[in-house]
């Protein structure tokens, strides 16, 4: 892949850094009663989904997976890193599926070490930009690699608190910004038109108490995605 030299380097540049000024590692992972990832139901299935990462100062590099807790499930592993600076992150993810479902267009099951483009190849390359300001966020993610169409997803969230609880709305869309001829849509999301609303979601998420020194953390979503005529109900906890 022309990328793979690229996202090397970057975790390099970010394992070097965080080495240099004593860096925090971060170990957990998350239990969801399904994986539902910008409006798109991985595999209709409970899933864990654990993480480690690497941060010191503004940089943070890593690795996210999430694996279903049933046979017809979905499959993600993901390497990232990313920089940010007050109100501005830049980072990139390596999205590679082993197994993901039929409706998203990507590759899956193919050998981790395919590195092909042009939509054939095991992984997908997301360089991303994303912008905080107080309670606002925006983010804007391209596929540029293993993706003809570069689907690109844009979200604007926020996010308030009531009660002691946090809540956050978004709305998410994706663009294909260089469409095949013929076949309008998204190669990656499998998208019918060229531009459409994909993610519509409420969440919730509060520590619960369940000891004098332990609180779980618990945090729900509901999400309808009206590219795919659906809605999902979610919950989870973190490990």
């Amino acid at each position: 892949m022309a990328h793979r030299s690229f996202s090397a380097f970057a975790a390099v540049v970010v394992l070097s850094t965080a080495a240099a000024a004593q860096p925090e590692i971060g170990l957990g992972a998350d239990v969801v009663s399904r994986y539902v990832w910008r409006g798109y139901d991985f595999g209709q299935s409970a899933s864990i989904q654990p993480s480690l990462s690497v941060t010191s100062g503004g940089f943070e590099g890593g690795a996210w997976g999430s694996y279903a807790l049933t046979s017809a499930g979905a499959n993600e592993l993901d390497l990232y890193a990313s920089y940010t600076a007050g109100v501005l992150t830049v980072g990139v993810t390596d999205y590679y599926f082993p197994s993901a479902p039929p409706d998203l267009g990507v590759t899956s099951g193919s050998d981790y070490f395919n590195f092909d483009d042009g939509g054939n190849g095991a992984h997908y390359i997301e360089p991303f930009v994303g912008v905080s300001v107080g309670d606002l966020s925006f983010t804007l993610a391209t596929v540029v690699y293993n993706d003809p169409t570069f689907s690109t997803y844009v979200e604007a969230a926020y996010g308030f608190e009531v009660s002691g609880t946090s809540l956050g709305i978004a709305l998410g869309s994706v663009v294909a910004l260089d469409p095949v001829a013929g076949s309008p849509g998204s190669a990656f999301y499998g998208t019918s038109k060229d531009a459409t609303v994909t993610n519509i979601a409420l969440s919730a998420s509060r520590d619960v108490p369940i000891t004098s020194s332990f609180t779980l953390p618990v945090f729900g979503s509901y999400v309808i995605n009206p590219e795919t005529e659906r809605a999902f109900l979610l919950f989870g906890f973190s490990l």
